[in-house]
């Protein structure tokens, strides 16, 4: 078994194929994505997101050559939502004030 690290030339390998899947627009986007992600996380205050790159590969008969294709799809966290607090009326329905309060100011008669 050969136990020396392997020395890849500068154009082939995984990094070398994916600088020049699309004319290095894959690698663009992906480096978008993660800033999109992280700056999304620092809004919200927590959370987390993700970075999905897919990489497909088919080969092509009528060239005798391999097409690959590179799709990156960031996940952003959710943003957190506010809620309004309501109180139920006798009637049942939803108003802002709450009917069990007394007024601070009650109008003089």
């Amino acid at each position: 078994m050969n136990t020396q690290p392997q020395i890849i030339e500068q154009d082939e390998g995984a990094i070398g194929v994916l600088k020049d899947i699309r004319r290095g627009n894959v690698v663009a986007e992906l480096d978008d994505a993660i800033t999109e992600v992280v700056a999304a996380i620092e809004e919200n205050q927590g959370g987390s997101g993700k970075v999905t790159l897919t990489i497909g590969v088919s080969y092509d008969n009528s060239t005798q050559a391999y097409k690959v294709t590179g799709k990156v799809v960031p996940v952003l966290p959710k943003k957190k939502e506010h809620a309004s607090l309501f109180f139920a009326t006798p009637g049942n329905k939803l108003t802002r004030a709450n009917p069990n309060q007394r007024d601070m100011f009650p109008e003089r008669v």
